[in-house]
């Protein structure tokens, strides 16, 4: 650990402005940055969390008045905060007016770890060790200033990790949690020295370069990101490799605030997904590069008949017994190297070649065939819940598809519920309604996925004949210790007590979350708590184990 007893004085001067004109070397033995590299910043950066020094301080001190502040933090390079004594004064010009000041910090013989703790909790974000949102806009706002008045540039770049939904659905956010530790390096590794970097919320961080002055500068930088986040990340036994997109504006050629700056780098992040939609989870194939989309339709369809494409079913449980009354079937494809791919990793290709539909009726008839099949080995009353995109539903013949598969199998339609997303509910018009309607009508139970996640769910309950909903797992991440998403799925469970329809809360990882659903009156759960997705045989094996 640096010792403060060790370092040279921190010692600066500083114009009217804020911007650094020299710095002493303990100011860089002390953050780590090179001389060079503090000169021209903004003094904010290396002083964020100046306690008590406010407007009339500064007015006191170009007033020609020194002044000293006691018990400043300050970031060292590892990361850690140290208590310093700071003090300001000013330096008058022959004519006796100030337009620059001295800044000594002098180390405090004693440290507050309390305090420092209040400071990192305020000021860091607790997962990846970076500064958080309430301080970037903070500095950056300054930095808005600064430059306003210097007529100078700097950018922003606005950085999202493509398909991180993956990553919690596939491993778990705990693994999930540890990949964007590890992003949170890689982005830090990237950038420049001496740039403020902050995660800005979710799977999102946002950096401030300071130097930049035109959009060359901003696409250096965004090349380096991409070539550090594209390294292969190893979390005990699963490696990932994951993508990124970024959006960058430059001040004031893209705006004049914050809020206009951030907001172009969002608008141009949003174009970057658009236009990549990469990224890929462990070893699943990337079937967004070389394949030419005739190509990649032959081994999707071919994967349906020789055996690559499987489902996979994950329990859903009766929270209050724990009895297992179901499962969401889950499509899995296995290539020939052993890769498995997630309908996160091939289902954007589907719906884009409009072979969703194939994928739709083949999970559909091969469910039958194992409720058929197994009868023997699921309870009376066991319900399989399948997932069928609007694509589908538009399609001419779906709904008589279906009906085939239950007559051939023998299969009471009771015995299964379809899922339709809330994004996809919301699309559907005209045929696709009707079907929904018509397969409601001939007895299959019929889910609204990924509940709140929409813009338009109640009026979704209104118009369609939903008997079930499915409460996104994003309501569940730290529902534990967050009172608003209490709220927010305490009011989705009131609501599904008044229509009345059947209440499924996704993605329960933990006993505590069980525990705290269960008295909150949901009536089922789905998450890996209970299971993760296995083939049939491994399914039926966990199950029997349950009983």
């Amino acid at each position: 650990m640096l010792d403060l007893a060790d370092i040279q004085p921190v010692c600066l001067t500083v114009a009217r402005s804020g911007r650094i004109l020299s710095v002493s070397r303990g100011v860089s033995d002390y953050t780590g940055a090179p001389v060079e590299m503090l000169v021209r910043k903004n003094i904010h950066r290396l002083f964020p969390i100046l306690e008590g020094l406010s407007s009339n301080d500064w007015h006191r001190i170009t007033d020609g008045e020194p002044i000293s502040v006691q018990k400043v933090w300050i970031k060292d390079k590892f990361g850690r905060y140290a208590g310093f004594d700071l003090h300001v004064g000013p330096i008058l010009n022959r004519n006796s007016k100030t337009e620059t000041f001295f800044v000594f910090a002098a180390p405090q013989d004693r440290d507050t770890n309390t305090h420092r703790t209040l400071l990192q909790n305020a000021y860091q974000d607790p997962l990846t060790g970076l500064y958080n949102r309430r301080f970037f806009e903070l500095t950056a706002n300054d930095f808005v200033a600064t430059c306003t008045l210097d007529q100078d540039t700097f950018g922003l770049l606005l950085i999202d990790v493509d398909n991180f939904k993956t990553i919690n659905d596939q491993f778990g956010h705990t693994v999930g949690d540890q990949a964007l530790c590890q992003i949170a390096q890689a982005v830090t590794d990237a950038v420049p020295l001496g740039e403020t970097i902050a995660r800005f919320g979710g799977d999102e961080f946002i950096v401030l370069l300071h130097d930049a002055k035109s959009v060359e500068d901003l696409e250096a930088t965004v090349n380096e990101i991409r070539r550090e986040v594209a390294r292969p990340l190893v979390i005990g036994q699963n490696t990932i490799q994951l993508e990124v997109s970024i959006g960058s504006s430059l001040y004031p050629f893209h705006g004049q605030s914050l809020d206009r700056l951030i907001e172009r780098a969002d608008e141009s992040m949003f174009e970057a997904k658009r236009q990549t939609k990469s990224g890929s989870v462990g070893s699943a194939p990337s079937f967004s590069t070389a394949r030419k989309s005739e190509e990649w339709v032959h081994l999707f369809l071919d994967s349906l008949q020789n055996g690559q494409m499987q489902p996979h079913m994950q329990p859903i449980v009766d929270l209050r017994t724990g009895a297992w009354i179901g499962a969401e079937v889950l499509s899995r494809w296995t290539k020939p190297d052993g890769g498995i791919a997630t309908p996160h990793d091939f289902i954007s290709l589907a719906e884009s070649n409009n072979v969703t539909p194939h994928l739709d009726t083949f999970i559909f008839a091969t469910t039958c065939k194992s409720l058929a099949a197994h009868a023997a080995d699921f309870p009376p009353n066991f319900e399989m819940s399948v997932n069928v995109s609007a694509q589908s539903l538009r399609e001419p013949g779906f709904v008589e598809t279906l009906q085939n598969a239950l007559r051939e199998n023998d299969i009471a339609p009771r015995k299964i519920c379809v899922e339709l997303t809330e994004s996809d509910a919301l699309s559907e018009h005209g045929l696709g309604r009707t079907n929904l309607k018509k397969l409601n009508e001939i007895g299959l139970k019929i889910a609204l996925d990924d509940f709140g996640t929409g813009y338009s769910s109640l009026s979704l309950l209104q118009d369609l004949p939903i008997s079930r909903i499915k409460i996104d797992k994003s309501f569940l991440t730290d529902i534990c210790t967050s009172g608003r998403k209490q709220g927010i799925v305490e009011s989705v469970l009131m609501l599904c007590r008044s229509l009345p329809a059947e209440s499924v809360a996704e993605g329960i990882e933990t006993r505590e979350q069980s525990n705290l659903l269960t008295g909150m009156g949901s009536t089922y759960g789905q998450g890996f708590h209970f299971g993760r997705p296995a083939p049939l045989p491994l399914f039926l094996s966990d199950m029997a184990l349950q009983a």
